[in-house]
């Protein structure tokens, strides 16, 4: 009986060089590309600069932040700054230590990458009519203004397009300014009714006393009192929501609140109804506001038993 004699295969020796070869080709092919990669991007200029000269930071007196949502105007007032949504909206105290932060972000020096001497179509980048624009402009009084513009994330999100106001070059810019490129006015509003950016921090070992008018009679308290620190320590820390548009011209208010400060001006909060919330007006010197709260705040301001 003839015994079938065992072959080694040549076709599965083939297909192993096969598959080193095709190996091979995609790690060179890879290193190709990454050494091009590596290429292009070190043929990106880079400019080491601050995108607001430090001076300016000091002597801004306005500022715009616009975006698809709305535009937002800061204004320099004295020693604060207010925000309002809109031209026409009301003005509230802006949150100080948010925009000491985006001042600080602005005159930082960073590194920014040129990708091109112009914009040949602005959509290319999100330079307009994009989700993701966002045009922020300043001035120093009547004889300085400047502009810039940020566009689109890059493929990797870890960077934006950016440009001048006057439409120049194009440069990509890290992503550290994102969080202050927003015209909500909740997240640049001073949050609490009785702003610290007009009337200073004020503790409520410095109040001296509080009154709080209803329809039903006026309640006093005294520093000393029993709870006197507890309640003054809650109204201090209420927050409200938003710039109040009602006008309250020639309406009763249902409450009135005074704080009287030691050697300081006092700070009055008159709250209206208005709809299913309130509107106050808060007083500091001869400087005015007025913005919205929700029941449950008027009730912590008003009454000495709710839970603050």
């Amino acid at each position: 009986v003839r015994r079938m004699r065992k072959t080694k295969s040549k076709s599965g020796s083939n297909s192993n060089k096969f598959l080193f070869a095709g190996a091979a080709v995609l790690a060179v092919l890879y290193a190709v590309s990454f050494n091009s990669n590596i290429s292009s991007t070190d043929r990106r200029e880079p400019l080491r600069t601050a995108l607001m000269n430090s001076r300016y930071s000091g002597t801004a007196d306005s500022l715009e932040i616009s975006t698809e949502n709305g535009t937002l105007y800061f204004e320099k007032k004295d020693y604060f700054w207010t925000v309002s949504s809109g031209q026409s909206g009301t003005a509230i105290p802006a949150d100080t230590s948010r925009l000491t932060a985006f001042f600080s972000e602005l005159t930082k020096i960073r590194t920014l990458y040129k990708i091109s001497d112009s914009i040949p179509d602005r959509n290319s980048f999100g330079f307009s009519d994009s989700e993701e624009t966002v045009s922020f402009s300043y001035s120093a009084g009547n004889d300085f203004s400047a502009g810039m513009i940020f566009g689109a994330h890059d493929f990797s999100g870890a960077s934006r397009y950016f440009t001048a106001g006057n439409g120049g070059a194009v440069y990509e810019i890290d992503t550290s300014l994102d969080t202050y490129l927003s015209s909500s006015i909740q997240l640049w509003s001073d949050p609490l009714i009785v702003s610290p950016s007009v009337c200073g921090e004020l503790r409520p070992d410095d109040i001296q006393s509080l009154s709080v008018t209803t329809a039903e009679g006026t309640e006093v308290l005294k520093k000393g009192d029993g709870e006197f620190l507890q309640r003054i320590s809650g109204i201090l820390s209420l927050r409200h929501g938003g710039p109040s548009e009602t006008d309250t011209g020639g309406l009763e208010p249902s409450a009135v609140l005074l704080i009287e400060t030691g050697g300081r001006n006092p700070v009055s909060l008159n709250v209206y109804p208005d709809g299913d919330s309130y509107s106050v007006t808060v007083t500091f010197a001869d400087i005015s506001w007025s913005v919205r709260i929700s029941g449950w705040t008027y009730s912590s301001l008003v009454n000495s038993d709710s839970r603050l």
